[in-house]
């Protein structure tokens, strides 16, 4: 990251020339965005743990760091991490998921284990369907709105 390159802040999305600096002696100093003032990458700093976490809660500033300011060599590895993270939110918010549940029960009878795993693979099949029909929809209306525009143009 020495190098000159433009990084984004994953706070307010301006661009930054470095996300941090080496100096000799193993020496490390973060850069600070100059629009907001925060570290321009607080996640270079963390433990893929935490990454994983935040991107589970849906806050926009892990998916800044992951679309921007990491190389991933293949974009169907960040799509499924999208698409695993949106599967647990979904799987997470069933109701019956939110009861409180016997922990006795479990160990008595593993058909409860085989139930919420079921709950996820169906989270997980609505969750593709939902991003099918969404590009199905936006391919569509591109297909309908872009000869128009290009008469325009």
């Amino acid at each position: 990251m020495d190098e000159a390159s433009s990084y984004h802040c994953v706070e307010c999305g301006m661009l930054s020339q470095y996300l941090y600096k080496r100096f000799n002696a193993g020496i490390t100093k973060v850069s600070f965005c100059t629009e907001c003032g925060h570290i321009v990458d607080k996640y270079t700093l963390c433990d893929p743990v935490i990454m994983l976490l935040d991107a589970l809660l849906h806050k926009p500033q892990v998916y800044r760091h992951l679309l921007y300011n990491i190389n991933i060599p293949s974009p169907w590895k960040l799509f499924l991490i999208f698409f695993l993270c949106d599967a647990f939110m979904k799987w997470g918010s069933l109701p019956s998921n939110n009861t409180h549940r016997d922990e006795d029960a479990f160990e008595r009878n593993p058909v409860f284990y085989i139930a919420l795993e079921v709950d996820f693979y169906m989270m997980s099949c609505v969750a593709v369907s939902e991003w099918i029909c969404f590009i199905l929809i936006l391919l569509t209306l591109l297909k309908i709105i872009l000869p128009k525009l290009v008469r325009y143009i």
